[in-house]
């Protein structure tokens, strides 16, 4: 019984995982299958849109979405 509970816990934990990052990739505008140059011309692209210094947006707004795309350029790369 133990042993099915864990593995029941595995897969609803790679299910998480999966949902998670599929997210980051929404967050950066790329399809999944992304090679690892496009991830990083994305974040690029955008950190520069959002960085908190150079955007006109508040700078809560700012600081939030660029550390979002943060985490997901760091857990994508």
């Amino acid at each position: 019984m133990t042993q099915q509970r864990a593995s029941t816990n595995r897969d609803a934990l790679r299910e998480t995982v999966s949902a998670v990052g599929k997210n980051y990739y929404v967050l950066l505008g790329l399809h999944p299958s992304a090679s690892a140059i496009e991830i990083r011309r994305a974040y690029r692209e955008l950190s520069k849109r959002y960085h908190p210094d150079t955007t006109e947006l508040p700078h809560a707004v700012a600081t939030s979405k660029f550390q979002q795309l943060n985490e997901a350029y760091a857990t994508l790369s």
